[in-house]
């Protein structure tokens, strides 16, 4: 179907960031064991709805507990983190290192991808490598990042089946994390130099 050509009466419409599907303030996680999200080798790596939806009664069983978000570890061996049920995984340590994990069942994350070519323009270190649930208490800070999600900081990860939990920085004025998402957030609106091509003007069509 064709367009109406421009007159007195076109609207101009935007397009900008929208709200954290989680909100700004930091959430409580919880290591989902009782459910797989993607089988060994199969289509978890894909971002299409039956990757997601499966997973919704479980996020609104622990939503009861007083969970914001779930943690999927590896299917395969649960010992290795993958990725929250919204939003890619990503971890900073304390010496201003940031990691991701090399998981091929997890969604592929454009903004984790931001994240880390913002944190490689500031001297942070980036790392992909698998990460052993074992070690998860190395990070300072753990921030779940996604499409819909931004990034939004972590302040504890449950795994009820072993007793653990794990607390994280989240006050957003002085840690690495916040850092780095303002910084995305701020050339999304145009507030900070676009120094990596990321924005476009759209004319009229």
């Amino acid at each position: 179907m064709a367009l109406a050509p421009p007159n007195e009466f076109t609207l101009a419409m935007y397009v900008g960031p929208s709200l954290p599907y989680h909100g700004h303030m930091a959430i409580d996680a919880l290591v989902l064991d009782d459910f797989d999200r993607a089988a060994p080798r199969g289509t978890g790596s894909g971002k299409v709805g039956g990757n997601y939806a499966p997973v919704w009664p479980h996020q609104m069983k622990a939503k009861s507990q007083g969970f914001g978000v779930t943690l999927h570890l590896d299917s395969e061996t649960r010992t290795f983190v993958e990725e929250f049920s919204t939003s890619g995984f990503i971890g900073i340590d304390q010496s201003r290192t940031l990691y991701i994990p090399d998981a091929p069942n997890a969604i592929h994350s454009i903004t984790s991808d931001s994240l880390a070519t913002i944190s490689e323009s500031m001297q942070i270190k980036v790392k992909r490598e698998k990460i052993p649930f074992s070690s998860i208490g190395r990070f300072s800070e753990v921030l779940a990042v996604g499409t819909a999600a931004n990034a939004v900081p972590i302040r504890s990860i449950t795994r009820i089946a072993t007793n653990e939990k794990y607390q994280f920085e989240h006050h957003a004025s002085k840690e690495t994390g916040s850092e780095i998402v303002e910084r995305l957030s701020n050339i999304q609106r145009g507030l900070d130099a676009d120094l990596f091509g990321w924005n476009w003007t759209v004319e009229g069509f």
